[in-house]
């Protein structure tokens, strides 16, 4: 179960309209200092640097089943894809969501496959 306590729309949406990603995802905070948020080390929220500055967003190797945002732009894609596959499982859903981004990515129509934005991150 996913909270939002840090959520803040307005930073993430600030993120997709700079960067405009077909998937993006936010940052997952843990629940407590030491504890476990996501096994993905790349999708967990990252502390500021030792400049004090703390990266705004990233590009994962993937996105987590668990709190992905879709473009509009890809919902097409998406449901004619997601008929193929076996939809008991998030695995599934998980690699379709990748491959469109890294197919759209690879083709050069967009910049970035999927994005991590960590200024906003669920818990």
């Amino acid at each position: 179960d996913l909270r939002m306590d840090y959520f803040d729309w307005t930073i993430y949406r600030q993120v997709l309209f700079q960067v405009d990603p077909l998937v993006s995802q936010p940052s997952i905070l843990a629940w407590a200092p030491g504890k476990r948020s996501t096994r993905w080390l790349d999708l967990r929220m990252r502390r500021p640097g030792a400049n004090g500055t703390m990266a705004r967003f990233w590009e994962p190797l993937t996105v987590e089943i668990m709190a992905p945002l879709l473009s509009a732009k890809i919902w097409p894609a998406m449901h004619l894809r997601l008929g193929t596959v076996d939809g008991r499982r998030a695995g599934g859903v998980q690699r379709v969501i990748h491959k469109i981004a890294k197919l759209a990515k690879q083709s050069g129509c967009r910049r970035t496959a999927e994005l991590v934005v960590n200024l906003s991150p669920l818990r």
